[in-house]
Order: structure tokens, then sequence, then C-alpha cells
């Protein structure tokens, strides 16, 4: 009988080693694969985070451009205004904008790590890059129209153009705003991750 017993309690404890070696090393796993994600998350915000920086200084510089065609436009404006037209030469412009580390982020699941205030203002905010490039290209694509070229709607055409770019230099102001106070609200909390130069004081 004590053999017997001997038999079950060594059975049993070889039984809970056995169930213990494999919960640890399921549980060493998952770390392993958290871990893993935990990685890939921050990996994928430094790229946002880089891409935001590159897309701020190409808004802030053709923002710029915008106030220097507002200027000249505002002449030709005022000359038809005033029944004194003079010769003009519109244009418009619009940034190449990259979402590409967002595609990214969405499309290899990292942002399911993301920290959801970070989650929520990156999906604004790349949501209004888009409305403002689309806008941008159609506005473009609407110049190149015969109807857009003809004479004899020069004044409508000219306060077209000068609407639009008052438009877009307010745009580019709240949108160059938006990635600037991204990047100081969240920067700080990835700065071991980042250049120096990334960061906003």
């Amino acid at each position: 009988m004590e053999n017997k017993k001997g038999w079950i309690g060594k059975l049993l404890m070889e039984f809970v080693s056995v169930v213990f070696a494999v919960l640890l090393a399921l549980g060493l796993n998952h770390w392993r694969e958290a871990n893993n994600d935990q990685k890939l998350a921050e990996r994928a915000l430094v790229n946002i985070f880089m891409e935001i920086y590159t897309n701020q200084k190409d808004v802030a510089e053709e923002q710029l451009t915008y106030q220097e065609r507002l200027e000249e436009v505002k002449v030709y404006k005022d000359s038809y205004d005033q029944d004194k037209p003079m010769k003009y030469s519109l244009g418009f412009n619009i940034p190449l904008l990259s979402n590409a580390a967002w595609n990214v982020a969405n499309s290899t699941g990292a942002i399911k790590d993301f920290d959801q205030d970070i989650l929520l203002e990156l999906s604004s905010l790349y949501a209004f890059q888009e409305m403002y490039q689309k806008n941008g290209i159609e506005y473009m694509q609407h110049m190149n129209t015969v109807e857009f070229k003809k004479s004899e709607n020069a004044k409508a055409i000219i306060d077209s153009n000068y609407g639009q770019l008052r438009t877009f230099e307010n745009w580019s102001q709240i949108l160059s705003d938006a990635y600037l106070e991204f990047i100081k609200t969240y920067g700080p909390q990835y700065q071991e991750l980042l250049p120096d130069s990334v960061l906003v004081e």
C-alpha cells in the first residue's frame, strides 16, 4: 500500500512538474511576443515621428509660398476690382506629404500597441493631412481645365485663386501647428529613440 502511495506521489509530482514547465514555456513565449510587439510599435512610432517632422518642414515652407503668391494675386485682384485689369500669372502648389510610416504601422498591426491617446491624435492628424492634400490636388486639376483658362472668366479665376491661396495658407498653419503639437506632447516619451533635432522645445 505504501509503495502504491509513493508511486502515486511521484506520478503526481511529475505531472505537476510537466504542467509547470509547459505553463512556464507558454508564459515566456507570450512575454517574448509581447516584447516583440512592443518593439515593433516603438519602431513604428519613431518612423511616424520622423515622417511628421519632415511633413511639418514641407508644410511650413509651402505656407511661405502661399503668402508670397497671395501678395502677387492681390495685385491682380485689385486691378480687376478697380476695372484696370492687368496681365496675370496664377499658380498653385501642394506639398507632397508622406503617410508611408502611418500606412506601414496600420498594415503591420503595430498600431494595436500604441497608446490610445497617441492613436487618436495620429488618426485625426493623418485624416486632416489627407483632406489637405486631396483638396489641393483637386484644385490644381481644376486649374488645368479649359473653363478655368477662358479670358472672359479672368476676374472669377483670380478671385478663385486668391480664395484658394488664403484657405491653404490657413490650413497650412493649422496642419503645421498640429504636427508640432503632436511632437511636443508625445515626443518626450520617446526622446531616447528620437534624434534631438526632432524634439520641440
